[in-house]
């Protein structure tokens, strides 16, 4: 058996693989954009955040 660990950050996603000791298998990091809607504001895309958790969780399971 195998753990997938998924970090969802501000401007990046990484997915990792775990075997049942612990171990790292394996990791796949995606950046994104953070968008300034205005002066002094930053957000992210959800869409974008969206596609890249599935591009790197792909990446180690596919």
């Amino acid at each position: 058996m195998s753990f997938l660990g998924i970090d969802i950050g501000s401007t990046g996603c990484k997915a990792a693989i775990f075997s049942e000791s612990g171990n790292c298998l394996g990791q796949a990091y995606r950046e994104y954009q953070m968008l300034p809607p205005q002066p002094g504001w930053m957000e992210l895309d959800p869409p974008q955040v969206g596609r890249s958790v599935k591009e790197v969780i792909e990446r180690k399971i596919g």
